[in-house]
């Protein structure tokens, strides 16, 4: 499953992971307790171009020395609208660069899980017109024990969710990957890639809608509030769709 929770309680509903308990390779258990360990640029996967300074913006992106820009609120509407618009044009050279950088952290044999941290800029740069940069927060589950478990008997079973981090002086999107559900229920390493990838990129649109709609929950998909999950709706379902046909022709995945 996949999610997104506001702050104050509203909840996006989405997809859960398939049912059944599948056989869990060593490797993945080393990999799920390898998500406890803040990244480090000197440990795990060599993530060309990905600095210290940007980790400690992944980690606290309200504590930034640096002023963020502030934009103001526009409909969902429009922010898809703008998304499509980027995701059409023809990617620049700094997008290009990112996208390869992408496509070879996608393909590398040995996955580990701080290539999910890692790539987070990159896929800012490539897809989000860097709307995303200083204004989220990327973890897996476990380096916020408390908040975790606020959401466990909602979401034991969700891939990913982002949250509304109300800190001053600029609001952050906050992202939060499921370890236990993407590592522990993979069968081999290809399905734990695809599964990040695919979680990761769903959780930047939520993001990058909160981001720019200023998370009014009227804006953000849920046009129909009597929707079996109305906060995956048509503006979603737009950015959705733009996502997976970049994603897919530029590196081999789709928005999950």
């Amino acid at each position: 499953m996949f999610g997104v929770i506001f702050a104050g309680g509203h909840r996006h509903g989405g997809r859960r992971g398939g049912g059944g308990e599948k056989e869990v390779p060593e490797r993945n258990l080393r990999r799920c307790e390898a998500t406890k360990v803040t990244p480090n640029i000197n440990i795990g996967y060599n993530y060309p171009g990905c600095t210290t300074e940007e980790l400690q913006h992944l980690d606290h992106a309200h504590e930034m020395k640096h002023p963020v820009q502030q934009w103001k609120p526009i409909s969902a509407d429009r922010a898809a609208a703008e998304l499509e618009a980027m995701l059409a044009r023809h990617p620049t050279a700094k997008q290009r660069d990112a996208i390869q950088r992408l496509k070879d952290a996608w393909t590398t044999k040995d996955w580990t899980p701080d290539i999910a941290i890692k790539s987070f800029q990159d896929f800012d740069r490539a897809y989000f017109g860097r709307y995303l940069k200083n204004r989220c927060r990327l973890r897996w589950k476990g380096s916020n024990k408390e908040m975790w478990k606020a959401m466990e008997s909602d979401h034991k079973e969700t891939y990913g969710v982002t949250l509304r981090d109300k800190a001053k002086p600029v609001p952050v999107e906050r992202i939060i990957l499921n370890a236990s559900m993407i590592f522990l229920k993979a069968a081999d390493g290809e399905s734990t890639r695809k599964t990040t990838f695919e979680t990761i990129s769903h959780e930047l649109i939520h993001a990058y809608l909160g981001i720019r709609c200023a998370r009014n929950t009227r804006e953000v998909g849920r046009e129909d509030p009597s929707a079996p999950d109305p906060h995956h709706g048509r503006q979603f379902q737009r950015c959705k769709y733009a996502l997976s046909k970049r994603t897919r022709g530029d590196i081999g995945f789709g928005v999950g």
